[in-house]
């Protein structure tokens, strides 16, 4: 069977097999941000702040760097937080956030800000 030609694929297979990962990843994503927010209660873990179902979630590591969407990586954050300070280059996020430490207290976050240099933990 040399110089005999295999099938091709049927048209959109690709596409098809492409869209069910994105489907299973995308479930996957809401379970983690379900855990996250049982873990963090709502409130952003920068200032405190209750943010309800307006509650943004931030990976610490970008997904983009090839961050994993684990609880470990995702934090919860209010609107001004995420956007204006992360986002806007004003604050630094670093750390783990599933993290406890001698209370059994969440305190694996390191937030530096950059503008002034000051860093915390929360």
């Amino acid at each position: 069977m040399i110089g005999t030609a295999l099938p091709k694929p049927p048209r959109g297979a690709g596409t098809r097999q492409k869209a069910a990962g994105k489907r299973t990843q995308a479930k996957a994503d809401k379970v983690v941000y379900g855990a996250v927010d049982a873990r963090d209660g709502l409130r952003c873990r920068v200032c405190g702040e209750y943010g309800g179902l307006d509650i943004q979630r931030h990976h610490i590591r970008m997904r983009s760097a090839g961050g994993p969407t684990t609880t470990g990586n995702v934090v919860s954050l209010c609107a001004g937080c995420h956007l204006v300070g992360v986002h806007g280059g004003r604050l630094r996020i670093s750390g783990d956030a599933d993290e406890r430490g001698r209370y059994g207290r969440l305190c694996g976050l390191r937030v530096e800000q950059v503008t002034t240099g000051d860093v915390w933990q929360a």
